[in-house]
């Protein structure tokens, strides 16, 4: 980017220092950037090993290699017409998806739910179907996953979500950092003074990322420390890992060497491109994947650049769809005790969030314009300002809305009078202007009530004090307690499942580095206290992190 005068420059060391910078570097990257050509920074950028991605149009989005060679996109038929959507983000590789089909008609398959099978073709009369098994609730065990042990490699975002929401769910998650090569959510960057002020214990993402697991630290790239990972594989039923691609085959840790290791183990790999494919070993955030896909350029309104909904989207969306990977793996194995490996890819876990836009190329041939928050389905379509410092309401009104609701929503009242429901369409900043100035003298928990009441969808948009205080959720019991050293009592949300009317515990809260090495290696491995002593004393396992 021939800015080699600022590379060096001591002050732009560190992250914290480039970001308070920003003033100064921002202008002189843009301008470097002008001059450039958008795929060969990218392409130039990730030979360095630097998580960058050009952000595609929806008329480009079809041809990225990368997508054409993972078959990232499926064709759907609907009648004459043919039209390609996203398909599976995750395959599994012994029993891949079915990718393409028909759209089912309506009603397509009433006979298969009306008329039951009984397993061998015959049809099952009513008073057959009247005697199946009904499962209850209390017949449900509240930690479904209760014997399943999974090791999680993974650091950051992505996959200790992926891998908590396992352990929520009961399964025995054994969380495996170093002491020199730690979850960079402890922190990107460590100081001895970071070190001695116990900052790896401090961090509230990781808290938060990593509850209800077991945690223990092995340097696995010594051999002293592979041998130990090798041990605890063996007892495994899944490994859940988020690295660049290539990254596991270097460890020694590839899909190949461990089912030699352990011939049923469920492998679930979260590269941020998939692990296969000219990407496959391309870097990438969770910003990285979200613009890889395309979809900032359906962000914000028409004058503005592409916008990203968040620094780390992707990752979030990545996590959800890696724990339905796992579990999906996992259930084929409970019916056939086979293993086998995932692989998810977190840009084809976003194209769904892109898909207005992916069908309106697909089927129209029409490249959607950004459009902020007018939408072409809502006559109200957006977030108000409503009575008190930055308090906010969603209202989401649809164009056929019922003479009701025009009636007790006065800003739309004399809409209605003044023009005919025709010209709406193109008079959405009136619309908007005359919500607004009604919403801004409203408390906006008792117009969203009021709203609610009316059939109308709406919802104030919380602080984190409000999300605490929402009487909804305390209702609801969602935010549970938990202490933990170092940082004290955290708040911690439930589990987004429940089998009945109370949540499911949060039964600890994220381990401290090395906390379980005593559990896991002496209860679960047989590992004697003068092993461990050797372990520590070789720098294999650890409580504290160390600087390399």
């Amino acid at each position: 980017m021939d800015l080699g005068d600022i590379a060096d420059e001591p002050l732009y060391q560190s992250s914290i220092r480039r970001l308070n910078a920003i003033d100064i570097l921002e202008p002189l990257i843009l301008e470097s950037l002008a001059k450039h050509n958008a795929e060969d920074i990218f392409q130039k950028g990730q030979a360095m090993r630097i998580p960058l991605a050009r952000v595609p149009t929806m008329d480009e989005l079809f041809s990225v290699d990368q997508f054409e060679f993972r078959q990232a996109f499926c064709d759907i038929s609907d009648g004459t017409e043919t039209f390609r959507v996203p398909s599976t983000p995750f395959r599994l590789f012994d029993t891949p998806p079915k990718l393409g089909g028909q759209v089912i008609m309506l009603g397509g398959s009433d006979d298969m739910w009306n008329s039951p099978s009984d397993g061998n073709g015959e049809v099952k009369d009513s008073s057959e179907r009247n005697e199946d098994k009904i499962l209850y609730c209390d017949e449900i065990s509240k930690t479904p996953l209760e014997d399943i042990i999974i090791i999680d490699l993974s650091m950051g975002w992505a996959g200790p979500v992926a891998t908590k929401n396992a352990a929520d769910l009961g399964a025995t998650v054994i969380k495996v950092e170093g002491c020199i090569r730690f979850d960079w959510f402890r922190s990107w960057e460590a100081t001895q003074e970071w070190i001695d002020n116990n900052g790896a214990e401090k961090a509230l993402n990781f808290v938060h990322f990593n509850r209800n697991k077991l945690g223990v630290t092995i340097e696995y790239e010594k051999k002293a420390g592979y041998e130990l990972l090798v041990r605890l594989l063996k007892e495994a039923d899944a490994v859940l890992e988020n690295y660049s691609g290539g990254v596991m085959s270097k460890l020694n840790l590839g899909y190949q060497q461990l089912v030699e290791i352990n011939p049923k183990l469920v492998v679930v790999s979260l590269p941020a491109f998939g692990s296969t494919g000219p990407w496959a070993k391309f870097r990438a955030y969770g910003s990285t994947a979200e613009q890889a896909t395309g979809l900032p350029h359906l962000l914000g309104d028409e004058h503005q650049s592409p916008a990203m909904q968040h620094v780390a989207f992707g990752d979030a969306i990545a996590a959800v769809n890696g724990t339905a990977a796992l579990l999906t793996a996992l259930y084929h194995k409970f019916h056939t005790g086979k293993g086998q490996f995932v692989d998810l890819s977190h840009a084809e876990c976003i194209l769904p969030h892109a898909l207005h836009g992916i069908l309106h190329y697909s089927v129209d041939g029409i490249v959607l314009k950004r459009s902020g928050n007018i939408h072409p389905d809502y006559l109200v379509f957006g977030v108000f300002p409503c009575k008190g410092d930055e308090s906010w309401i969603l209202i989401q009104i649809v164009n056929d809305v019922e003479e009701s609701v025009v009636n007790n929503v006065p800003p739309l009242r004399k809409l209605y009078d003044k023009y005919s429901a025709e010209l709406f369409s193109g008079l959405h900043n009136e619309i908007n202007a005359c919500v607004g100035e009604w919403t801004k003298c409203k408390d906006a928990k008792l117009l969203m009530n009021e709203l609610q009441d009316l059939g109308v969808t709406a919802a104030v948009l919380n602080d984190g004090d409000g999300l605490l205080n929402d009487p909804h959720l305390v209702a609801r019991g969602y935010m549970q307690l938990l202490e933990r050293p170092f940082v004290g009592t955290q708040i911690h949300p439930s589990p987004p499942w429940r089998v009945g009317e109370s949540p499911i515990p949060v039964r600890h809260s994220a381990p401290t580095m090395g906390q379980h090495n005593d559990f896991v290696f002496k209860e679960m491995l047989g590992l004697s206290t003068a092993d461990l002593s050797s372990l520590e004393r070789g720098g294999i396992i650890g409580t504290k992190p160390r600087l390399a």
